[in-house]
């Protein structure tokens, strides 16, 4: 890839034939670099889990951006939800400057996404993780969940970027975001 955007999916909301539950689908290992615009974004989509995926110097780098979900993965439901697991965002390369990663992660105009085991390399512009990317400005109140996020090479100078205090909710399991030990619901104003 190297154009506007690296992966773009619409639609993918796969259903059990009989019990017409949403039920995983799973795009593994794509790898995305130098995209204009994004890296790889997802929208209309189930119960769509991202694994092992990268984004290397793209202005935004992963986000599943529209969702329709049941219940938020985790390991209690066998992860039924959205998920993005085992990926890396890194934010420069050899590439000019103005394809350097502005925001790692991009959130999504929809609750109950699931982030386990991900990376952050170098400094992003605005965030590794940035609220919601298409909501109105001063709308939100989303709510993401995080876990084992990773910060590499100076990119926890800046974590997190909000657009307003009523952006995205971030419930993070184990502290990885904010460097808290107990478990806390982290708001964009508290972070800042």
């Amino acid at each position: 890839s190297n154009g506007l955007r690296g992966v773009w999916v619409e639609g993918m909301d796969p259903k059990d034939a009989k019990t017409k539950r949403r039920i995983v689908a799973t795009m593994e290992g794509t790898t995305t670099w130098g995209n204009a615009e994004s890296g790889q974004e997802f929208v209309h989509v189930g119960h769509l889990h991202l694994k092992g995926c990268r984004s290397i110097s793209e202005p935004d780098g992963i986000g599943i951006l529209i969702a329709r979900g049941d219940s938020i993965a985790t390991e209690e439901n066998g992860f039924r939800g959205q998920r993005i697991t085992k990926a890396v965002m890194k934010a420069t390369s050899s590439l000019p400057t103005e394809l350097h990663g502005k925001c790692g992660l991009n959130g999504p105009m929809h609750d109950w996404q699931m982030v386990d085991n991900v990376a952050f390399m170098d400094p992003f512009e605005y965030g590794g993780f940035c609220g919601c990317k298409w909501c109105p400005s001063e709308s939100g109140g989303l709510e993401m969940h995080a876990k084992q996020w990773k910060w590499v090479n100076g990119s926890d100078a800046r974590r997190v970027h909000f657009r307003s205090e009523m952006d995205t909710l971030l419930f993070e399991h184990d502290g990885s975001v904010s460097g808290s030990v107990e478990h806390c619901w982290v708001h964009g104003c508290w972070l800042h």
